[in-house]
């Protein structure tokens, strides 16, 4: 018998034992999110199985009367009829016990995976742009995904694990978050988690970028963070570094109007700037590619946190609309943010309803084609100025998923070196009620927030 043949056998074996055992239950609820109708290798016997999970579906007994009507409501004919059900009853077959179907059951998938995979090399000889290679690691990516099994969640043994989490936070021994740097943004979110996406919205000109970069360098300072910068090139993201790290004016730069004495800062800023742990991406356009790459540079560098910039300048190859199109970008970067345990910080765009408002201060659904980014955050943030040229400028965190507490406060705009900087409390925009924290070690902007800790405001 060939390799084929020992596939086909190996099957009708595996479903023989499914319909015919008394612990066929068992073994379809432990097979059912792994086992796919499509990693047969003979198709009648895929469709035969996604008949037996149709049939526990719909809680109807599993026996070959029932998966031979199923069979034949199903109305495939030559690809799989009642006769193939009928060669199963009166095959000479030993049915297995459980454990080895289940055995069987992960023989059958691994055969599927070596033959998907082998296609997905032959496909990758013949690529010929970077779209292709793309989609055939997505593939890959896809293939490898299917065999793995997710255990659920028990009470039994995970609420022992999360009391011990919160005594760690309590006796300041274990993270909470990443700390910003922007003391009335942590009080409230108690820094960004694993898994967090977090959405920050703001009107053209307003300082997204800018205060994205504040919080990724902040961070940087402790741990690797990801920069993909899809609106704004190389350069001027580094004049806005080497500005916030020399005191130089950046537009002394970009005109060239820089004494002996700044040169000398900024030789020196460059030396602090390589010492960031802050990596950037210029290429990215289309969100799988963007996926991708955030993948690969966290296998590389263990990167932290991951900030793209922004939600409207990425491309999607999916859904029909545009809207569509925006709400799968959310949908995917926080899915990322979990596969990763990392934060993602998603800049978005706000339509210009917002300034019809007075005071133009805008709520969640200015953000443009809002629906999916504000379903998909776990955190969203906005940003307003009330009048050209205010150097202060308001945010809001108007979602707070994890804690539910959202607030207004008011941060300094230095244009001068391109960043913001924390006022004093008592220059806050609007009170916000903020829960007591115990001040015992000043914490600083870029380590993880502990339990017993608060940050200090940066004047």
């Amino acid at each position: 018998m060939d390799d084929r043949g020992v596939e086909q056998a190996e099957e009708r074996s595996f479903l023989q034992t499914v319909i015919c055992s008394p612990d066929k239950l068992d073994i379809i609820f432990q097979l059912a999110d792994t086992l796919k109708p499509e990693h047969f290798y003979k198709k009648a016997h895929g469709e035969m199985w996604r008949c037996i999970l149709s049939l526990v579906a719909y809680n109807k007994p599993v026996d070959m009367l029932t998966v031979s009507r199923a069979i034949r409501d199903l109305n495939m004919p030559g690809i799989v009829d009642v006769d193939d059900v009928t060669a199963l009853g009166l095959e000479d077959i030993m049915p297995l016990v459980p454990a080895n179907a289940i055995q069987r059951a992960e023989e059958i998938m691994a055969t599927w995976q070596v033959s998907a995979m082998r296609t997905a090399g032959a496909e990758m000889s013949r690529v010929e742009t970077m779209d292709d290679i793309h989609k055939c690691y997505l593939k890959a990516g896809k293939i490898l995904d299917q065999s793995s099994d997710k255990p659920f969640s028990s009470t039994k043994i995970d609420a022992k694990k999360v009391l011990v989490e919160i005594e760690s936070i309590s006796a300041g021994v274990r993270d909470v978050g990443l700390a910003t740097g922007f003391h009335f943004l942590d009080d409230l979110t108690g820094g960004f988690g694993g898994g967090d996406l977090v959405v920050f919205g703001a009107m053209s000109s307003t300082g997204k970028t800018t205060f994205a970069l504040d919080i990724a360098w902040n961070i940087a300072k402790k741990v690797p963070v990801g920069f993909f910068s899809i609106e704004m090139t190389r350069n001027p993201i580094y004049f806005k570094l080497f500005s916030r790290a020399s005191g130089v004016s950046a537009q002394k730069m970009r005109r060239g109007t820089l004494s002996e004495g700044e040169m000398a800062q900024l030789r020196d800023a460059e030396k602090v700037i390589a010492s960031q742990s802050l990596f950037f991406d210029f290429f990215g356009l289309e969100l799988n590619q963007i996926i991708l790459r955030a993948r690969r540079l966290h296998a590389q560098e263990k990167i932290s946190m991951l900030v793209v910039d922004y939600c409207q300048m990425i491309q999607s190859l999916e859904g029909e609309t545009r809207e569509r199109q925006v709400s799968i970008i959310p949908e995917k970067l926080k899915r990322l943010a979990r596969d990763l345990d990392i934060p993602v910080i998603l800049l978005a765009q706000l339509n210009r309803k917002s300034m019809d408002i007075q005071g133009h201060e805008p709520e969640m659904w200015h953000l443009r084609e809002s629906g999916g980014l504000e379903q998909a955050a776990d955190f969203v943030l906005l940003a307003w100025r009330d009048f050209a040229g205010n150097k202060n400028t308001h945010f809001k965190l108007a979602k707070n998923r994890p804690l539910g507490q959202c607030g207004k406060w008011d941060l300094l705009w230095d244009d001068v070196h391109m960043r913001y900087k924390n006022l004093p409390e008592h220059f806050q925009y609007a009170p916000i009620e903020r829960p007591e924290m115990p001040k015992k070690h000043p914490q600083e902007p870029g380590e993880a927030l502990r339990g017993t800790a608060d940050v200090e405001p940066i004047l």
